[in-house]
């Protein structure tokens, strides 16, 4: 997924400086974001790279492995060090936000009070993707109930 930072949004560190000098001008506010189900997420910006890999340790537990990659003239930046740990608390705090939100979604749906079923219509790719693996990992699928919107 390509993704246009907002308009107005600064230009600078610590995601979008210093860039690659071979970037071309539309490229310098973007990041291209893409995951490898289900273990691993790569976030690539102009001023860095970095990519998250989720280890199953245990039912119900996992362990996050965070690696981020900048350019040269970042290290050269006297400020360096304080952009490394902006970059750092941004993104675990992303993630921290996200873990904090599907914890809730689980417990909300073990709780009794919902019911499992598709999701909105644009997410039928993603619904029809949970129940193939769910068929190669042998987990017992339920039949399909059609859509409100389609009848």
């Amino acid at each position: 997924m390509w993704t246009r930072q907002a308009p107005g949004y600064p230009a600078e560190a610590p995601f979008l400086a210093p860039v690659a000098p071979t970037l071309r001008e539309e490229h310098r506010r973007k990041l291209m974001i893409f995951i490898a189900y289900p273990l691993l997420q790569v976030v690539m910006g102009p001023g860095f790279i970095y990519w998250l890999k989720t280890m199953p340790v245990g039912p119900g537990r996992m362990r996050l492995q965070l690696d981020i990659a900048m350019p040269p003239a970042a290290f050269e930046d006297p400020d360096f060090e304080q952009r490394r740990k902006e970059l750092i608390e941004t993104i675990t705090g992303v993630h921290r936000e996200d873990i904090d939100v599907c914890t809730r979604v689980q417990a909300a749906i073990s709780s009794g009070a919902t019911g499992v079923g598709r999701l909105a219509l644009l997410e039928q790719g993603l619904w029809e993707f949970y129940r193939y693996l769910g068929r190669q990992l042998g987990v017992p699928v339920a039949a399909a109930k059609p859509l409100a919107a389609t009848g």
